[in-house]
């Protein structure tokens, strides 16, 4: 059984990306944001991967597109 949790950086989400958009956030909304995670919590995940945000571009990119056919 998998059970996935995703967690944002921040509140506003872009603390830490390479975005063109930078975080709003003040360091203490940080802490406080982060701060709502128990430790208990994150001791059961086992498992932790930071996953950096797609582009809009990638994801409408239909040039990328393979028919079922051709995976086959």
């Amino acid at each position: 059984m998998f059970d996935g949790y995703y967690l944002q950086p921040c509140t506003c989400g872009f603390f830490g990306t390479r975005e063109k958009q930078t975080c709003s956030c003040s360091p203490q909304q940080i802490y406080k944001y982060r701060s709502k995670l128990s430790g208990p919590l994150l001791d059961r995940i086992d498992l932790h991967i930071e996953v950096p945000r797609v582009p809009v571009q990638l994801l409408h990119n239909r040039k990328a597109e393979e028919s079922s056919k051709d995976i086959q």
